[in-house]
């Protein structure tokens, strides 16, 4: 403390206004030389700031704007990244209640309220968005759609901008000048990106199996049958801790236990190469009896159980 708060009163803050004031210049040269394409880029970028944190320094920039121009500009186009979230995210939903997975269908149900309610992308973003990367290509599409409306219609008529400094959900628009574009852009956003998800769908052939055996069986009162999907990232990691324990010949059994942590038993514990194991982005390898190990492999260890017995079965 003694060193970061006078550091970031002093050296990071005076510096902190003026790139705010620079990005807020920039932005408004683009604006001016071309309102068309500051209205496609604002909401082609955002789903790539918004993971990254980068969405929040340009929030000083909205404030500036009002200070200084008594409105801002930015927020308009923002909105179209943010309904083509949360369109994204009704697909998701329509689907969930279609296929009957309960597990999706709250996560985004949730995710909705808190996005057209409060205007808050998180949720869907990190809730499932960044889990299918089918999602991004077709929530882009709604962003392009939204700013393209709100490009030409602010040419034809007059620019969306807003005296306030909010966040952009339902129950802000009526804080949005030329409202009646705005709200267009922000259904069209919705709509296209909903309508791309519910046709196109965002989950591989494998994990739509997997959902609708899921729903079946939560529908007819079974128990939940034991379907598990592995991707290519669990895949990777089980190949290289595979080679790692000894390789193929070496692994008698592999089973998930205690939720985080993957049971195997070798034949020659010698042939373990634990610094191996921790290269290969293992959290953890504990040898809990002569030719039994533990290996601390987080939530997804049922994943990466499945994918080692699934390397070991190709090698036989």
């Amino acid at each position: 403390m003694l060193i970061m708060l006078p550091l970031t009163a002093f050296l990071i803050g005076p510096i902190g206004v003026f790139i705010g004031a620079w990005v807020a210049g920039g932005l408004g040269w683009v604006n001016t030389l071309s309102p068309l394409i500051f209205a496609i880029i604002i909401p082609l970028a955002y789903p790539f700031m918004v993971p990254l944190g980068l969405h929040w320094p340009l929030n000083a920039v909205m404030l500036l704007n009002i200070q200084q121009l008594g409105f801002d500009y930015i927020q308009g186009p923002m909105g179209a990244w943010n309904f083509a979230c949360f369109g994204a995210t009704a697909g998701v939903l329509f689907l969930a209640y279609r296929d009957r997975d309960v597990q999706m269908r709250q996560t985004a149900t949730g995710a909705l309220a808190a996005g057209l309610l409060g205007g808050i992308s998180e949720p869907s973003l990190y809730g499932i968005h960044l889990r299918f990367k089918k999602i991004y290509p077709r929530m882009l599409i709604g962003c392009l759609v939204g700013g393209l409306i709100l490009g030409i219609g602010g040419s034809l008529t007059t620019p969306v901008t807003t005296q306030a400094f909010v966040f952009t959900s339902l129950l802000t628009i009526p804080a949005f000048n030329n409202m009646p574009l705005y709200a267009l852009a922000v259904v069209a956003a919705f709509l296209t990106s909903m309508l791309l998800v519910v046709f196109l769908d965002y989950r591989t052939a494998e994990q739509k199996a997997a959902a609708r055996t899921k729903g079946d069986a939560d529908a007819a009162g079974e128990p939940e049958p034991r379907v598990i999907v592995v991707g290519d990232v669990e895949t990777n990691q089980a190949r290289q801790w595979v080679t790692a324990l000894g390789g193929e010949d070496n692994i008698v059994s592999v089973e998930p236990i205690a939720e985080t942590r993957v049971r195997v038993e070798v034949r020659d514990g010698s042939l373990v190469d634990v610094e191996a194991l921790r290269r290969a982005g293992l959290r953890g390898a504990v040898q809990v009896a002569p030719g039994v190990w533990h290996l601390v492999a987080g939530l997804e260890a049922d994943q990466y159980a499945e994918g080692m017995r699934r390397r070991l079965a190709a090698a036989q």
